[in-house]
């Protein structure tokens, strides 16, 4: 089961590393969160520590971010963070 998870993984990886390119968190990148954070909570807007670790990133990198979570959009309004939410498609059953 782990060879087959690991190969699995691995070849997400190679297919996703041609659309999608990984970005490495810094040992200073830390601060910011924290600081990213404190300004959330200042407008009483709650994101998890996962959440503002990703944000920071791509403000960072100046990434956009891509995601369905609709938490990333409150702090659109006072960062320059570049959001692009998408709709997740409606699943039906037969």
């Amino acid at each position: 089961v782990l060879y087959f998870f690991t190969y699995s993984l691995s070849c997400f990886y190679a297919l996703s590393s041609n659309f999608f390119s990984i970005l490495s968190t810094l040992p200073n990148l830390w601060p910011r969160e924290a600081e990213l954070g404190r300004l959330c909570h200042k407008q009483s807007i709650t994101l998890g520590s996962l959440d503002l670790l990703i944000a920071t990133v791509a403000l960072h990198h100046r990434a956009q971010l891509v995601t369905f979570n609709e938490d990333f959009e409150p702090p659109v309004q006072f960062t320059p963070i570049n959001v692009l939410r998408l709709n997740r498609p409606k699943l039906t059953t037969p």
